[in-house]
């Protein structure tokens, strides 16, 4: 594979992202998808799926109140926006011309107004031409008891409906050019927030404020931050607690674990460091490293073309019970941070192939019972036609490497 530019702006004078091109590529794959599972239109809710198709970026929390996108599989798409975004949407997304429209907030609509959005609805698709034909949802809307309700007005108003994530899975499962080029500068900007949490490591400073030198960073770099890349410390790393700051006091000998996780142009980052607070590396942390370590790229080396989930999820090690699940684990990332393929202790009955241009993060996670410390480490890495190309290039902490 092309080495990454990971650059974060455009230029005339040398090819990067694409943006148009990635646009086009994704719709077509969409469709592509459709006809593949033999549906004539999709009507997509997941704020993600409208994402990949549309091209448009907004708030994801004011979209779950009910906008949502139609694809014909062989028409351009229509989008119906959160009225808070519907005008920007209409000056800035040139693309979709005057394919946008104000969306009815099914979150807290009424069941009369439910009704007549549906029929709405109708209308659109026989003016698509596909009003008689199969039409998929892509997941009931997660509208509470509203869900269920919006998806038996369709019905009613007399569509074919069937709800079926697997057409924008197989849409989205495999990256386009530009799309891993997104994805390797999310990566990039990742490394370089890293390197600023290694340097402000030291004792007597906080979780929280390691954390917010790197945020700073990622924020300025025009990157979305998530809740759910944690920052720990100390006993904070066995068992490991996931959330996302913390006030605790970091001390001489303590081991950091950094989920990098953050969003660049709607396409996500996600590895994890662990790093040593202080000068001098204790042997137990040096076996939990290497046993964390060894495990990860144990993993990484059965991912190739051919292989599938459940030859991943032989490597992995977990409990039955699953009180370890997502512990060590491997999972698709792009414009959703955790999306198919996913490899965990259920793969082996629902097993997927792996192929090429499919991009995944594997992290692998070590601790005794008892211990006061627990070791983190994640990668991120693109399928080629071969095996795998690592494209989290973080430097791991030497001082535990010894």
């Amino acid at each position: 594979m092309s080495s990454p530019k990971c650059e974060t702006m455009m230029v005339d004078w040398e090819e990067r992202i694409n943006f148009e091109r990635m646009r086009r590529e994704r719709m077509e794959r969409a469709r592509k998808s459709l006809k593949k599972f033999d549906f004539d239109a999709l009507i997509a809710f997941s704020p993600d799926n409208i994402k990949y198709i549309t091209g448009t970026f907004a708030n994801n929390g004011t979209r779950l109140l009910g906008a949502y996108t139609i694809l014909p599989k062989d028409d351009d798409p229509i989008l119906f926006e959160t009225g808070g975004d519907y005008p920007r949407q209409k000056l800035t997304a040139s693309w979709m011309s005057d394919r946008v429209f104000p969306a009815v907030p099914l979150r807290i609509a009424p069941p009369e107004l439910i009704k007549e959005w549906a029929e709405m609805v109708k209308t659109k698709l026989k003016e698509l031409g596909v009003a008689d034909g199969k039409i998929c949802v892509d997941q009931e809307p997660h509208f509470g008891s509203r869900g269920s309700r919006v998806i038996n007005a369709l019905v009613e108003a007399g569509l074919s409906i069937t709800i079926a994530e697997e057409v924008m899975t197989e849409a989205r499962i495999i990256k386009t050019k530009d799309e891993i080029e997104c994805i390797k500068t999310a990566v990039s900007l990742g490394e370089v927030a890293f390197e600023i949490a290694r340097n402000a490591i030291k004792p007597g400073v906080t979780e929280g404020f390691v954390q917010a030198e790197m945020t700073s960073f990622l924020l300025q770099m025009n990157c979305l931050i998530s809740g759910i890349g944690p920052c720990v410390s100390g006993e904070h790393t066995n068992p490991y607690l996931r959330r996302y700051t913390g006030d605790r006091i970091m001390r001489d000998g303590d081991l950091v674990i950094i989920d990098r996780v953050h969003e660049w142009n709607g396409y996500w980052s996600d590895h994890v460091r662990t790093f040593l607070c202080g000068t001098r590396a204790t042997e137990e942390q040096k076996m939990l490293y290497k046993e964390c370590y060894d495990h990860l790229y144990s993993i990484i080396k059965v991912i190739r073309p051919g292989a599938t989930t459940a030859d991943i999820g032989e490597k992995l090690k977990y409990a039955e019970d699953f009180s370890h699940f997502t512990l060590n684990f491997a999972h698709g990332t792009g414009i959703a941070v955790w999306e198919p393929p996913i490899v965990s202790c259920l793969s082996k009955k629902n097993p997927i192939k792996i192929r090429p241009n499919m991009v995944m993060s594997a992290e692998t996670y070590a601790s005794r019972p008892g211990g006061r410390h627990g070791v983190r480490l994640e990668e991120q890495l693109v399928v080629t036609e071969t095996g795998c190309e690592i494209i989290s290039l973080a430097r791991h902490d030497e001082r535990l490497m010894e």
